[in-house]
């Protein structure tokens, strides 16, 4: 059995402090005197403790002012396909949207390829900036051939989902999708937009939605802050 260091020992028992304390989102935790002064360690043993925690994404660190409790990540399931306004919906979440552009553009070899379209077929590219809770979370890039929605820069992109206004004007119901996620390095105007440091990865979902009939209507890139979500999936063992 592999042993349990300390410092393992010691960040559980500050994860237990956080919450018997009722320590909220951003607020302070004890010093790195403190806690050792708490537990009887020593401020080494802290250090690595809380290091470890932030690696985890409980704690956060701001330089000279100490150690702050992060903001509860929140969850993006894979198992159901639906659009991220109603995933935030059914999470009690309120999203602000803001359309950064949308135009129309050909010669994308990643989407057309995505779409099983030719390059020289026009496609809506349609940024759009995901808020929640005042704070940057995802920048979502759709592109959509124009033939299947045609004059939808007309439509409101940042009132409403994109997936309902598919369906009410266009009939277009998306049923599925097939998913990627990876990391990124952002390029400088995205990391702006979510407000991330220079350096810091993101997370990178590619999907193609496709209607009941199997045509693939979208191809999206959701470039997504690691420090504010968390991708999930249920794997399910076949019987043998």
């Amino acid at each position: 059995m592999k042993n349990v260091t300390l410092d393992i020992v010691l960040a559980e028992k500050i994860k237990a402090y956080i919450a018997t304390h009722q320590l909220k989102e951003n607020e302070r935790i004890p010093s790195n005197r403190d806690l050792a002064k708490i537990f009887n360690v020593q401020r080494m043993t802290v250090t690595m403790a809380l290091n470890r925690l932030v690696n985890e994404g409980i704690i956060f660190s701001v330089p000279r002012k100490g150690y702050f409790v992060s903001e509860k990540k929140i969850i993006r399931d894979l198992v159901k396909f639906e659009s991220f306004s109603e995933m935030m919906k059914s999470k009690g979440l309120k999203v602000v949207t803001k359309l950064m552009s949308i135009e129309i553009q050909k010669g994308d070899k990643i989407a057309s390829a995505a779409l099983g379209i030719s390059e020289e077929t026009n496609i809506y590219k349609i940024r759009r900036l995901r808020i929640i809770s005042d704070h940057p979370f995802t920048l979502e890039t759709s592109y959509i051939p124009e033939k299947y929605v045609k004059g939808i820069e007309n439509h409101d992109l940042e009132g409403q989902s994109l997936y309902k206004l598919l369906e009410r004007i266009y009939g277009i119901v998306l049923c599925g999708a097939t998913q990627e996620i990876s990391m990124v390095t952002p390029v400088k105007e995205d990391r702006l937009l979510l407000d991330v440091s220079e350096g810091e990865e993101l997370l990178l979902l590619r999907s193609v939605a496709n209607d009941k009939n199997g045509k693939k209507i979208e191809y999206s890139e959701s470039l997504t802050r690691g420090d504010r979500c968390l991708f999930r999936n249920v794997l399910t063992r076949k019987e043998v």
